[in-house]
């Protein structure tokens, strides 16, 4: 998928940030259940506070060292096609704003009588990492949700790595994002306080 290569020398193009998030589900009976499955893969409940929650796989428990992250966020003023499409482009404008490089923004799948969904692709990176997010927002049961996805590479070739990486599995993020039927139940408090804690990412 050429279309999602990075053109990036060695640039410092700014820290991730996020905002908002939804629905996790975890069931503590001896050990923690994956909230999900996501690419074939299990993510487990990691960060929770207010409408955030923040999943990755096992062996990924350090949230200062991640690879992969799902974010998963709840915009409760929300609830029609107008309202969805200023939360789209509000969220275009804080990647932006915080360095992101925009690699992808359309709107997924258009349909007489449904509302719209957004898919925003954007490249963040420091001095030691590059990360590449997949964002796609639309209305769950009548509220709107944005399911992200991230991907990080480290270490003295990470444009290269992360390029490579785009190149084989960009699109298949798209199309799992985009076919996300069901979402996790929200996690009760005594869940989500067993999560491992992290500071909430700004708005």
């Amino acid at each position: 998928m050429r279309r999602f290569i990075l053109a990036v020398s060695v640039v410092v193009i700014g820290s991730l940030l996020f905002t908002g998030g939804a629905w996790s589900q975890e069931k503590f009976n001896g050990r923690q259940q994956p909230a999900f499955t996501f690419k074939k893969v299990e993510y487990f409940l990691r960060h929770s506070k207010d409408v955030l929650q923040e999943y990755t796989p096992a062996g990924q428990e350090d949230l200062g060292q991640w690879t992969d992250m799902v974010s998963i966020i709840t915009y409760r003023g929300v609830t029609d096609a107008a309202t969805l499409g200023r939360a789209a482009e509000e969220l275009r404008s804080r990647y932006q704003s915080a360095g992101g490089m925009m690699i992808k923004s359309v709107m997924l799948n258009p349909k007489p009588n449904r509302p719209a969904e957004y898919l925003i692709v954007v490249a963040f990176g420091e001095q030691k990492f590059v990360e590449v997010t997949f964002a796609r927002l639309w209305l769950y049961h009548g509220v709107g949700v944005c399911a992200v996805y991230s991907r990080r590479a480290r270490g003295p070739h990470f444009v290269d790595e992360i390029n490579a990486w785009l190149e084989q599995h960009g699109a298949e993020v798209v199309d799992a994002l985009a076919s996300w039927k069901t979402l996790p139940e929200p996690p009760t408090a005594k869940q989500a306080t067993r999560g491992v804690k992290a500071k909430a990412r700004l708005p």
